[in-house]
């Protein structure tokens, strides 16, 4: 996607985060039941609002130094995680894009039974 390409989706990020957010749509298509095609603008312009504020705090945690939570420039100090970034963005997916995830879990049905 170029970057006029981007910039015409009109979505709620920097252009410096255009990979951020690219990333934010695959992970979109991928693990929910939103329709997200990359080459087609339109359903990435008709994305709903949960799934647009999922972009921002996604391309805010891509973001952050690996392991930082929280700075605070006054008296100097920083929060800690020690979730990684695909934790953080699975508990992220699960408080905002509850209605579209697809499930984790993936049953396998038995073929035969025991002999």
């Amino acid at each position: 996607m170029t970057s006029d390409e981007f910039r015409n989706l009109d979505l709620p990020v920097e252009n410096s985060d255009q990979l951020y957010a690219e990333s934010g749509l695959e992970w979109l298509r991928d693990n929910t039941t939103l329709e997200v095609d990359l080459a087609d603008p339109e359903t990435i312009k008709s994305l709903p609002a949960s799934a647009r504020l999922f972009l921002v705090k996604y391309c805010e945690l891509l973001g952050r130094d690996l392991g930082v939570t929280s700075e605070t420039v006054g008296p100097m100090s920083q929060s800690f995680s020690s979730d990684s970034v695909s934790k953080q963005t699975a508990n992220l997916a699960r408080q905002i894009l509850k209605p579209w995830l697809k499930p984790e879990v993936t049953f396998i049905p038995c073929r035969r039974r025991w002999l």
